[in-house]
């Protein structure tokens, strides 16, 4: 039975019954929103934040804004609340998009666990579009796995890049293939990318499409070391893989993302040498590379959860990532000319320093263009590897728009490694995560509004 009532809707997540795996999900909202909380968008608030952005606050000559220096807040932000439908026990979810479906505006998601990959959709009263979860590939063979998705929208529909590993033979695949939301189902062939004989599962670790629709740059890395293999590939929409270009150095990891106005991909990776932007044309002719990040300047954290992050609007190119300074991390951020590389902000700009009074430490950053504001996500993570998720918006100029918010402070629980992250593109976003402590997945819808 449903209940409603302005204590339910306070400081705290909604409780709801424990969904059993393989469990049919019936009654009411899986929602609550939290009251008329506002995040004024600026300054931590947490201890010790003071004493953290002055001792993370760049000891680099050549880098040094923070933000929330010298800005006024402008804007809030609205919070509500809703589990995410995995009824299954999977993995961190690696895709989010904001879709319109006959019966109105709802949140997709595809999560990929080692044996299958799932997809269900969430409006915004909680409810789900599908009572189970929808299979949509799952390994036959034991000793196979599968990787976590990556999607980009169409005209119609999505493509969808995951990696497959074969155990016998021993191969890595990328795969490529186009989907259709309106029947939660794959549609036509797949295309596939061989990666030769290896022992390791390939991981998808991003995917971006022109503004033509006609072309996909696919960045795949092996797991198997601390700096992995790696290769881009490049597929068209039917999808068929058009190129492949296994010759670039080991990665920690990759983002990439199309400039339409300067008609250039752009991939941020974090080599042995730092972190390094490289632009392709559209048929993935490199063109050019700009250094972000070095061990002597800015020097990038080279870990598993500190992954550098892209998103671009018009010919500007916007990088993400965790800086190490002696034993703090920080995330920083700059903007960088698609063509020439010159930079948005003479210094990088400290996003989040990790606390002085706390033994975690920031990581996961992500970054996502909503009309002229960027947004800057990452989850504060503690030593049990699971945090509240954190955002801070700034303009195009990399100005800060307010204040430093906790996406996740007010739910029942942390987020447990890798979150997703999208929005609309006028002010409607969120993330969903996933945690450990409960195994279950969680959505928290973020309303951003200017004056």
């Amino acid at each position: 039975m449903c209940m409603a009532g302005a204590g339910l809707f306070s400081r705290a997540l909604l409780v709801v019954p424990v969904i059993p795996a393989l469990s049919t999900v019936v009654g009411c909202e899986y929602v609550a929103q939290i009251g008329d909380k506002k995040a004024e968008l600026g300054g931590r608030t947490d201890a010790g934040s003071a004493d953290a952005n002055a001792e993370g606050a760049d000891s680099d000559a050549n880098d040094g804004a923070t933000a929330g220096e010298g800005a006024a807040p402008s804007g809030t932000c609205l919070f509500d609340q809703a589990l995410v439908p995995a009824t299954i026990n999977y993995g961190s979810p690696t895709v989010l998009a904001r879709v319109s479906t006959p019966a109105g505006k709802r949140w997709a998601t595809m999560i990929g666990a080692p044996d299958r990959l799932v997809f269900n959709e969430v409006d915004d009263a909680g409810m789900l579009a599908h009572p189970q979860d929808v299979v949509l590939d799952q390994i036959a063979v034991q000793g196979d796995f599968l990787a976590p998705p990556r999607m980009v929208p169409l005209a119609s529909g999505w493509l969808v890049a995951y990696g497959r590993y074969n155990a016998s033979p021993a191969q890595a695949v990328t795969t490529v293939r186009r989907f259709e939301p309106a029947t939660a189902a794959f549609v036509g062939a797949e295309a596939s990318g061989l990666v030769a004989t290896a022992t390791s599962l390939p991981r998808v670790t991003s995917a971006a499409l022109d503004d033509t629709g006609s072309r996909l740059l696919v960045p795949t890395i092996l797991s198997s070391a601390d700096l992995d293999p790696m290769r881009v590939e490049l597929f068209n929409a039917t999808p068929e893989r058009l190129r492949v270009d296994d010759t670039l150095p080991d990665s920690r990891g990759a983002d990439c993302s199309w400039a339409p106005d300067a008609e250039r991909f752009g991939m941020a990776t974090l080599t042995a040498n730092g972190g390094a932007l490289q632009t392709f044309d559209r048929d993935m002719n490199q063109v050019a590379s700009f250094v972000f990040a070095t061990p002597q300047l800015n020097p990038p954290w080279g870990a598993a959860e500190a992954p550098p992050a892209i998103t671009s609007v018009g010919r500007q190119f916007y990088v993400a990532w965790v800086r190490l300074d002696s034993a703090a991390k920080s995330v920083v951020i700059n903007g960088f000319d698609a063509l020439s590389g010159a930079l948005r902000s003479p210094t990088s700009i400290l996003v989040s320093s990790q606390p002085a009074t706390n033994a975690g430490y920031p990581a996961f950053p992500k970054l996502l263009i909503d009309g002229q504001t960027l947004l800057v996500t990452w989850i504060e993570m503690g030593t049990d590897f699971a945090g509240d998720i954190h955002a801070q918006r700034f303009d195009l100029d990399l100005s800060p728009v307010g204040e430093e918010m906790c996406v996740t402070c007010d739910t029942a629980t942390r987020a447990s490694g890798e979150y997703a992250l999208a929005g609309d593109g006028a002010g409607r976003l969120a993330v969903e995560f996933y945690s450990t402590a409960n195994s279950r997945h969680y959505l928290v819808a973020i309303n951003c509004t200017t004056p």
